[in-house]
């Protein structure tokens, strides 16, 4: 299991797992967050993006 709270997100990893664009992968992870807005959280540390839910 992938933890990207501690670990950075790689879109392009995520891409190639899901064989979907980046852009996709971009898209979605957005839609998700505004669906599940009080379940998701995404923020930037170190200089990559992290993911949480609940």
């Amino acid at each position: 299991m992938y933890d990207f709270v501690e670990n950075p997100w790689s879109t392009k990893k995520a891409a190639k797992a899901l064989k979907m664009k980046e852009d996709d992968v971009y898209e979605s992870l957005s839609n998700l967050a505004e669906y599940m807005r009080n379940n998701i959280h995404i923020h930037y540390k170190d200089g990559s993006i992290r993911i949480g839910a609940n």
